[in-house]
């Protein structure tokens, strides 16, 4: 089974770094004076500015994703952009780490392993779980974790 013909997983995958993001703020100092255009407006920054980004606020923008507190893996699906405002720091998650962009050198490999372990439960085991956990609603939970266990009520190898 090939990963890159599963694009189903990567949008799943998408969606739930969008909802739960690994890290939910970064701040950076700005190394040259910028402007940074928005929808509400252009915003000079001065080199040696801190900066900070709130992920979840940014991918929880409905002007940006239409329902963004539902999980919609198809939002990505059709010749969407949406996957391009999925941002990591220094970037879009369509974008890849570079020398020089300072992206995230752990957004692949965070994606990569997120999709092997999914094939991996899905194909070779089959499993069931008693309830939905509870996740955190605190937006800027840097864990973004859930606050009740996972409690399977079977687990089996295929």
């Amino acid at each position: 089974m090939q990963v890159a013909a599963l694009p189903e997983l990567a949008n799943f995958v998408r969606e739930v770094l969008r909802l739960h993001q690994p890290v939910s703020l970064f701040y950076a100092e700005a190394r040259d004076d910028l402007v940074v255009h928005a929808r509400t407006g252009s915003h000079q920054i001065r080199r040696g500015e801190l900066m900070c980004g709130v992920m979840p606020f940014i991918h929880r923008d409905p002007a940006v994703f239409a329902d963004p507190d539902v999980f919609d893996m198809d939002r990505y699906s059709n010749g969407s952009t949406a996957a391009e405002c999925v941002l990591w720091s220094h970037g879009p998650d369509t974008s890849s780490p570079q020398p020089k962009n300072k992206m995230c050198a752990g957004k692949d490999v965070a994606e990569w392993v997120i999709k092997l372990f999914c094939i991996k439960l899905l194909s070779g085991y089959r499993w069931t779980l008693d309830e939905s956990p509870q996740w955190s609603d605190d937006e800027l939970d840097p864990a973004n974790r859930p606050l009740t266990p996972f409690t399977v009520s079977s687990f089996e190898a295929r």
